[in-house]
This record gives C-alpha cells, structure tokens and sequence, in this order.
C-alpha cells in the first residue's frame, strides 16, 4: 500500500537526515574520556598520538587533554585510524557503538522506503543540501548534534528546514523523529510553529514505531496520501495573501481619493443622526470595506471550491476537540477584537464614562483573575438606548447570563436553543480559551446605581472582557425577547457527542476484551447525528486513531501468521488491510427507521470489497442505548447466534462529573 500510495501522491525523492548518518564525531571527547585515553598510552602509540595532534615533544598532561577536547583535531583524528592504530579504539570506541546503535535503529525505516522504488537521500547533521533532489518528504531527527549534554531542542531541526527551504522551492511533508518521546512531545509544537509549517504538514514520530513494520507503512501512507491536497491549499493560502496584499491596495487607492469634506460628510449624514463618533463609524465603514474587496478575490472562492471537494475520509487524523487555531478563527468571526474596545477606553467612550454597546459581554470582577470565570453577562438592551449616556441613567441595562468553562480537550461549540456557544479569549491567559453557552430565560437588569458604580473600580462588581458582533448581539437580542424567532449564522464546528470505548473479540465461541482502558476517556470515541436530504438521518463514528492502531496491533498478536495457500479469515482480511485504519477512524452511515427489532450497529467493512453475507459484519460499532445484537455483549459471555461480528467496538456513555 506505501508504495502505491507514494506513487498516487507524486512522491519520488524522500530526505532523511539524522546524525546515525554522520561521517565524523559532531562533539569532542569529555574530558572524563580523554584523561582515560591519556592513562592508556604507552610509550609506542604516545609519539604517533603527538604527531597527529601537532604537539611539541614536550607537551604536558594538560596539552594533550585540551587538544582531546578540541573537536576540529579530534574530527582529524577520525580519519587517521591507520596511523593511530589501537588509539583510535581508545579514542573512538564509544562513539561507534553509538552510531552502530542509531543506524540500528532507523534501519527499519531505511529498508520499508526502500521497497518502495523511490530516491531516499540519506544525510547527516551538517545536511549538505546543495546539489541534492528535490525532496517531498523530510524525515529529521529532533537531536542531531550531540554535544554530550542531555539538553534537547528543536532549534537543529529547524535549521534543517530552513537549509532546505534556501535551497529547495518545495512544500514537502516533514516527519520529525525522536527516539526520546517525552522531548519530542514538547517540542513538537515549537518546530512546527519555528519552522513555519502547517498542522496537516508535519507529525512527530517515535522511533520505537519503526521496528512495527506493518505499523509504520500503515501510519506514513495515512499521512502522505493527502500531501497532494495539502500541497494544492497551501497554493490558495498562497494567492490568499497576494490577494489581502491586493485589496489592501484597494482600499489605500480609495483612501487617497478622498477628501476632507468627504469624511465631514459622513459625519453630517450617517453619524450625527445615529449619536455614534466618526472616528468609530469611519474605522467600522474601513473594515467593511476591505472585506468586500478581499471577498471579490477570486482567490477565497478557489479555496472554498478546493475545500468543498476533501472528503471526510481523507482525513489522515482523528479530532475530537476544537483546536487553538480553529478556536480562534471561530471567535473572531463572533467577538470584536480586544484592541478596539481598549482604544474606546482610551478615547473615552468606554463603561466608566458610561458607554455601553450592545454585545458588550461582562465577567464578575470577584472571580475575573480565578482559572475561569464561571458566568458571563452580555448586554442585550437595544443599540438605540444606549448611545446617549446620561439618558441611560434614567432607564436600565438588560443583560443575558451565560455559564462559561475553560475550553476542553473534548469540547467543541455547539447551538443551544438556536444561540451558538461563544468562543472568546481568556482574559488572564492568552494560552486558553474560553465557551460561552447563554442562558436565555436567566436576565438580569442593570439601573442607575450599577451603571455609575462602573466610574470607581473599587465599588464596580463586573469587568467588560469582549463583545459580541452585531449579528451575533442580536441573535442574542432576538432569542431573548422574542422579537424574531432565529437568525441564521454560522454552524457550530461540530455537535459531536464523546464517549469512552470498550472493545471485544469473539474467540473459541465467548467474547474477550481487548484491553484498552478507555472506557471512561471522553476523547476515545465521538458520535454525531444530522438530517440530510429526504429527511434522512445520518451517524458518524470517530474513533481516536491510536485506538484504533492499539486495536489493530493485540488482534493481530492473537491471529495466526499469513502462510501462503492458507485462506484468511474475514477478520484477517480486514484487520490487515490498509483500509483498517481509515474505515475505523472515521465511518459514516444511514441510521435506519427505530423499532424494536433495528439494529442500529454501523459496520465499517460492510462495503469491503470481496465480502459477502455475514463477512461484511465483521466488525460493529456499537452504539450505546439502542436495540442491537451487541448491547449485552461483555468479557467472557458466549457469543451468540446473532451475533455474527468478531471484532466488537461499543461506545460508552462516561457520566459527567459534578461540580464540588
């Protein structure tokens, strides 16, 4: 499959590069080591040693240890093993076993590429890049340099890239690898963003992954059949930031036609009618603006069309949460930005002056500081009676409640009532953020004792954090009062509902569990539902990619070897197939009418090519609750006769916990 895979996806030359490749020593001996060579020479090998080092014939103890610890001679010495003789073993021993033990250990790798007919490029720490094949997959290791400290970073391997990049016009897929899994998880993250690479572009991989064969050649085939796609959005990023560069050239254009009299005319006609600042007006009109020539790009349109085209099982990852990034995007199509309610405060339109904007959004000072706040209050009062500050006084503010929770490894917005979650920053931690669920029927009101406590810190008892965009404030607005019944807006990333897993094999007539623990982990498993045409109902199971690949790896232990003329069994067939992985991860099927004889299981190989009759339901997944042959199935029950699946996969409900 990796080598079809690799031929699909256009790949013909791959890098790797790690210091198992060195032709020389990248540290000079320690001075521990050097003292004990020092300690083994005789009164033979001591001249030849001189000699080499370019020492005078009466040279101390101490001259010889420096010059040891000199790496440019201890890297000339490495090619003098003929002079040196036996002192080359004192001197070089060490490192070789070392070197031995990483080639050992990339090997693997080396010999699952090679099957593969394609240029695999091996270089060391110094990557001489120049003169080389352009590369489409970069494999670099996260420690190349060692200078005999245990300090590891990833600034070596973003050198590498950036080495490349200089020489190379490429977009390649780049695996960082490590056998040391605790720094290569921390530091991850800092390569990627160091080395300006896109999420999709990039995985981090245990050397201890290499020595599972079949694995590996699973994993980089799941990553690198989408190199293709990711290499065709990177392009429409590309003409993306052209195009921004292109409307912000627009709009200085426009800006530059206008005159004076021009901004004093909207002044006359739009802002002194609606009590609003032409520094306010003007700054919103000039946002606006620039949207509309950016939306006239042809460059946003490719990209949606692209988009529209990626299919869900193309996906080489699982996602159970709403990333940093996605969380951020999603919030600045929501919240205005922080900046611009600083400079009202700066210009003296802010709360202590007694301004109030619809959508302003308000956490209790008491706990503003706390890990979270746990409400918020946005202002739902119409725009028309809050502009005039000291009329205000003599009315009330209204405000919706919302709860809020620092956002999750398993949360992902969703719409309650209609009103979608709010995403918004944390206001202590840049690192965090924060969902907002409003509480419709929870008001509260605001008068003239509230609203002026705002001019003394001291006495006020809320801190503006944000505000909602004028669409979302009046969705807000609406659902509360009921002016409107709904506004349409953007949906919810996802309503993905989280459950642990329990996993069973059906062997010798009773069922056994295939020890995960993750009954009770929320980011195991995940299930979502939707309407589509025809008022059908549909179900998508996600299940967490290292499940399935831990999944995979005990069945195959209990199956017998694949023996030429032996004929495999249905679950042989499936749980060694490349499709394994990807039928599993995410799986999508039509939820069939409810009775009490539905059976609401999915079977992710029913389509499986080769399979019939009761082959196709190999294996299930099991959905909690709903009537199905599998709902009593449990570790050491007998299987029975309508249960024809071998491998089970049951989703479970993890109760929440309460908060204490």
């Amino acid at each position: 499959m990796l080598k079809e895979t690799l031929r699909l996806s256009g790949i013909n030359c791959i890098h790797i590069i790690d210091d198992a490749f060195d032709k020389q020593p990248s540290f000079p001996l320690s001075a521990e080591k050097a003292q004990r060579v020092i300690d083994n020479l005789t009164t033979e090998t001591l001249p030849v040693l001189r000699m080499e080092l370019g020492l005078p014939e009466e040279a101390d103890a101490d001259a010889y240890l420096d010059a040891l610890q000199d790496l440019e001679k201890y890297q000339h010495l490495y090619g003098r093993q003929e002079q040196l003789g036996g002192t080359w073993n004192l001197l070089y021993d060490d490192y070789e076993t070392e070197q031995k033990g990483k080639l050992q250990q990339i090997q693997p790798l080396l010999d699952k590429l090679g099957e593969c007919e394609l240029d695999v490029q091996r270089f060391g720490a110094d990557y001489s890049v120049a003169g080389s094949k352009l590369p489409q997959v970069v494999f670099v290791d996260l420690k190349l340099n060692e200078d005999g400290s245990n300090a590891v970073t990833a600034k070596d391997a973003v050198n590498i890239v950036h080495k490349l990049r200089g020489v190379h016009d490429c977009k390649p897929f780049v695996f960082l690898m490590s056998s040391l899994s605790t720094p290569l998880r921390d530091e991850r993250e800092d390569f990627r963003k160091s080395a300006k690479l896109f999420a999709s572009q990039f995985e981090a991989l245990d050397k201890r992954l290499f020595t599972q064969v079949e694995e590996l050649g699973d994993i980089l085939s799941r990553y690198l059949k989408v190199l293709p796609k990711l290499v065709e959005l990177e392009g429409h990023f590309g003409e993306i930031k052209s195009a921004m560069t292109v409307a912000a050239d627009g709009v200085m254009e426009t800006l530059r036609s206008m005159d004076l009299a021009d901004y004093f005319a909207l002044f006359h006609n739009t802002t002194a009618v609606e009590k609003v600042g032409l520094g306010t007006y003007f700054a919103e009109l000039l946002l606006e603006f620039f949207a509309h020539k950016l939306e006239g790009s042809e460059a946003i349109w490719s990209l949606a069309t692209s988009l529209d085209k990626f299919e869900l099982k193309e996906l080489p990852r699982s996602r159970f949460s709403l990333s940093a990034a996605a969380g951020e995007i999603y919030s600045a199509n929501m919240i205005h930005a922080e900046a611009r309610l600083e400079t009202e405060k700066a210009r003296g339109l802010g709360p202590v002056e007694g301004f109030f904007y619809l959508g302003d959004i308000f956490f209790p000072a008491k706990n503003y500081n706390e890990v979270a706040p746990t409400q918020a209050f946005a202002i739902i009062t119409p725009a028309c009676d809050l502009v005039r500050p000291k009329e205000l006084l003599k009315r009330s503010i209204m405000l919706c409640e919302g709860s809020v929770k620092v956002v999750g490894p398993t949360d992902i917005p969703t719409a309650t009532n209609a009103l979608p979650d709010v995403v918004m920053p944390h206001p202590t931690d840049k690192k965090k953020q924060l969902l907002v669920t409003w509480r419709k029927k929870k008001l509260h009101v605001w008068h003239k004792e509230q609203i002026e406590a705002f001019k003394d810190p001291a006495q006020c008892a809320y801190i503006r954090a944000g505000r909602l965009r004028p669409l979302y404030a009046l969705q807000l607005q609406h659902a509360v009062t009921a002016d409107l019944s709904r506004i349409g807006t953007q949906r919810p990333p996802s309503l993905l509902q989280h459950y642990g897993i329990q996993c069973y094999l059906a062997k010798n007539g009773t069922w056994q569990e295939v020890e995960l623990h993750e009954e009770l982990n929320p980011t195991a498993a995940g299930l979502s539902t939707s309407i589509r045409e025809n008022d059908e109902e549909w179900a998508i199971f996600v299940v967490a990619d290292s499940n399935i690949t831990t999944i995979r790896q005990k069945v195959l232990e209990g199956l017998p070897p694949k023996e030429d003329g032996r004929v495999e069994s249905a679950l042989e067939m499936a749980v060694r197939s490349p499709e394994f992985i990807d039928r599993l991860m995410y799986h999508q099927c039509r939820v069939p009418e409810k009775s009490e004889t539905t059976d609401f299981c999915a079977y992710p190989f029913f389509d499986f090519s080769g399979f019939e009759g009761n082959d196709k339901n190999v294996i299930a997944l099991v959905r909690p609750r709903l009537p199905s042959p599998y709902k009593d199935v449990a570790a050491n029950r007998k299987v029975s006769d309508k249960q024809v699946a071998n491998l089970v996969i049951c989703l479970r409900e993890i109760k929440p916990r309460s908060d204490s």
